[in-house]
């Protein structure tokens, strides 16, 4: 359904050459702004004093915090695409997040997963799937509306977020006859970026506190995985301090998997 209405824009519900283009072009610039570096990184620290900030407000009382943690990652992601920060107070980014939490609980839905298998009830069956289509639109004229007022302000010699990064290249693939750069294709990949991310992030983050309540003498303790004891334990590896393939061999010489090798630590990947 979101495909229909994305018209196959985007990251997430592109495919064939559109969808190898914008991610490729995606992956580059997100590297160019500094996806794993530090700066990233302190976008996120000051993201998460803010976003403590606002929990200290409530000053210990009840209150259901999935709004704000929702709020956090998503200015992580606006600050990258579009350079803005919003508080989290502002009407524009939590009727857009309000977009963003019913399109994901629709989805989500017993109705939604029956309107997938059988598309063809889409247009015919009643309820909720229909706002997924308003709420798509509204976000994608409030994102086009931003992409608009960079290009006003554009200045090539110096990108500083995503749409200018985007926009540039627009720019430069303006000779091609079918350029996958259009304002629609920029407006659903922030779409799914914001999307993705966001549900993702705050998801973690209420499990996280979820956990916090209950286990509250956790807080300030983390456990590290000792590797070396398990490495070098002699009963598993006769000869630890030795590079010995033997250690991975049975008696018949054949391969056998060991659950003490744990090179890259313990967890699941």
């Amino acid at each position: 359904m979101i495909e229909n209405v994305t018209k196959g824009f985007g990251i997430a519900f592109s495919n064939g050459n559109r969808w190898k283009e914008i991610r490729r072009f995606t992956i580059m610039t997100l590297r160019n702004l500094g996806m794993g570096k530090r700066n990233i990184e302190d976008r996120v620290q000051e993201e998460a004093q803010r976003l403590v900030e606002e929990l200290r407000k409530t000053k210990g009382s009840p209150c259901d915090p999935s709004f704000i943690l929702n709020c956090a990652p998503c200015n992580v992601i606006c600050s990258i695409t579009f350079q803005n920060h919003f508080d989290y107070k502002d009407k524009e980014i939590l009727t857009f997040m309000e977009k963003v939490n019913e399109n994901v609980k629709i989805m989500s839905s017993p109705r939604m997963q029956v309107c997938n298998s059988f598309p063809s009830l889409i247009d015919y069956f009643p309820g909720t799937h229909h706002k997924i289509a308003k709420n798509i639109n509204y976000m994608k004229s409030y994102l086009l509306k931003k992409i608009e007022e960079h290009q006003e302000s554009l200045d090539v010699t110096n990108p500083r977020d995503f749409v200018e990064y985007y926009l540039i290249k627009q720019k430069q693939a303006n000779h091609i006859e079918q350029s996958e750069y259009s304002h629609e294709n920029l407006a659903c990949s922030i779409m799914d970026l914001i999307g993705a991310g966001t549900e993702t992030m705050s998801s973690t983050l209420r499990y996280a506190l979820l956990l916090l309540m209950k286990y509250p003498h956790v807080p300030g303790k983390y456990t590290v995985t000792s590797l070396t004891s398990v490495l070098h334990d002699s009963k598993e590896f006769p000869n630890p301090e030795m590079f010995d393939p033997g250690h991975f061999l049975d008696e018949n010489r054949n391969f056998k998997k060991s659950d003490y090798f744990m090179p890259f630590s313990a967890g699941n990947r």
